[in-house]
């Protein structure tokens, strides 16, 4: 297994993980209900960490696709940038779902503040999950239409 495999192995649950921690999040802020709350939390605490999983194999696959052919540097670049936002999104939203668990385990009021702080975190988070998802796609599937902007070059 090489750096390719193990990306695209890991590469799904962040997105998938962020858009169902938001949902059931959302359910549980509808129902009232702090289990279903904690279930929303804990499922985006993962997804976090799946980003940071992510992130660190995706660093590995672009340089081990440098030294391949068949691979667009564009759109390399492209789906680096583009996933970027979500990564660093998903590392706050985690990390804030945690610290929400715990006061939550304290009873603090402020638990109950941050749940729904995440809850937006987690819609945001799931719109860059789509663009971080879809340029990966572009990658390998030009069937898929997606426009892959050539890279400018820097003057120096």
């Amino acid at each position: 297994m090489n750096e390719f495999h193990i990306h695209l192995l890991v590469n799904h649950f962040p997105i998938v993980g962020v858009i169902l921690a938001t949902l059931i999040l959302l359910a549980g802020i509808i129902l009232r209900n702090k289990t279903v709350q904690v279930v929303g939390l804990f499922t985006m605490f993962f997804s976090g960490i799946a980003a940071f999983i992510a992130h660190i194999t995706g660093e590995r696959a672009e340089h081990a696709a440098d030294d391949t052919t068949g691979f667009s540097h564009d759109a390399l670049e492209f789906h680096e940038h583009a996933s970027e936002p979500f990564f660093q999104g998903m590392v706050i939203v985690g990390i804030l779902s945690l610290v929400t668990l715990f006061l939550l385990y304290r009873k603090s009021v402020i638990g109950n503040y941050l749940t729904y702080l995440i809850l937006v975190g987690g819609i945001v988070c799931s719109v860059l999950a789509k663009k971080a998802g879809e340029s990966g796609g572009a990658i390998r599937h030009p069937e898929l239409g997606i426009e892959v902007p050539a890279e400018e070059e820097e003057e120096h």
